[in-house]
């Protein structure tokens, strides 16, 4: 079963502006994609989440500290000082849509059977992630916030 991967990669952009809506009551405006052909150079936030099954790869959602922050306390309805719960609350949304991608995907095409891992946050200055076997695509997800980056990769000729 071959399916474009720019295909997968809008399952992912639509769960991140609807959960956006339902999750923190904001809105967001995807951009083009575009190929990753070098590592993955994180703004500051990275949740990172494995895909199994018939196809292996990894969502990243990535964004700067202060956008991280504004989501955090949007989510929460409050100011969120804490950074570790900042990135609990991070994964928990990039978990949510990951969750709907997946399902989407799954539904959309009958047998991918793609199940997730838990989700993986990283928080820091010049973080590099390198997925050598993957074939990677990026959007941007212009909000009121900030911007927030979505990764998805999957093995090739898997």
């Amino acid at each position: 079963m071959t399916v474009a991967h720019e295909n997968y990669l809008d399952f992912f952009a639509d769960a991140v502006q609807k959960n956006l809506s339902a999750m923190a009551g904001i809105s967001g405006d995807a951009g083009a994609v575009e190929l990753q052909e070098t590592a993955f150079l994180s703004r500051g936030s990275a949740i990172i989440i494995g895909i199994t099954g018939t196809k292996a790869g990894r969502i990243v959602i990535d964004m700067d500290w202060p956008t991280a922050k504004a989501l955090c306390d949007a989510v929460n309805g409050e100011e969120i000082l804490d950074e570790e719960f900042v990135q609990e609350t991070l994964a928990e949304f990039t978990n949510v849509v990951s969750g709907h991608a997946v399902s989407g995907i799954n539904n959309a095409y009958p047998g991918m059977r793609l199940m997730l891992t838990p989700p993986s946050a990283f928080h820091g200055d010049n973080l590099s992630i390198v997925s050598p076997k993957l074939t990677t695509e990026v959007v941007a997800v212009q909000t009121s916030l900030g911007t927030i980056f979505i990764s998805v990769g999957f093995e090739a000729g898997s």
